[in-house]
């Protein structure tokens, strides 16, 4: 089976863009790019941290077509829910054609507050 025949779940890029300067000189993000595409999106790692209350941390395995361009800092909307992208994308490219892909790492922190689930 082909790498992007597993990915079936639609999600959205919000791909960070740098907007202006402050007046210091330092840069204003300006509003995110969306991209609609489909993706692979697996639990990797879930904690309740103890000395953060009711904290919930989330890490999840992000698999995108190959050739989707995404960075640290960039973000992804999946099933309501945003998850920042944490660490380098990596586009792999070994093996089969049929296997190539683009893996990322997406985090989301939730509280109490927040509605449940991921």
């Amino acid at each position: 089976m082909s790498a992007t025949r597993m990915m079936r779940t639609p999600c959205t890029l919000l791909l960070r863009q740098e907007g202006e300067e402050d007046a210091l000189g330092n840069p204003i993000p300006g509003e995110p790019v969306e991209v609609e595409t489909l993706c692979a999106f697996q639990q990797k790692r879930r904690d309740e941290p103890p000395a953060e209350g009711e904290t919930s941390v989330t890490e999840w395995d992000l698999f995108l077509p190959y050739g989707t361009e995404i960075n640290t800092g960039d973000a992804v909307r999946v099933k309501g829910h945003v998850y920042e992208l944490v660490g380098d994308p990596w586009e792999a490219d070994e093996g089969s054609r049929a296997l190539w892909h683009v893996a990322a790492t997406g985090r989301r922190v939730s509280g109490a507050d927040d509605e449940v689930g991921s």
